[in-house]
């Protein structure tokens, strides 16, 4: 297994939800707290972030009911 017997689904979850916080975080970095297009973020590389921290979670959220089911 990948993580440890003792551990439970929600902190399963919790560790998907790490690297989507992280892009959050560094998106409003770049752009601050605007949300127009005066000053839009450097897209590529934020897309990029955003669709492996998705992939991330989603792989997670799968061990997550994997292990709750056992």
């Amino acid at each position: 297994m990948l993580y440890p017997d003792a551990w439970t689904p929600n902190m399963v979850t919790f560790i998907g939800q790490i690297p989507q916080v992280a892009v959050l975080l560094i998106t409003f970095t770049f752009s601050g707290m605007s949300l127009s297009m005066a000053d839009p973020p450097p897209a590529p590389i934020l897309f990029v972030m955003m669709g492996l921290s998705l992939n991330w979670f989603s792989q997670h959220d799968v061990m997550d009911g994997l292990r709750a089911r056992r």
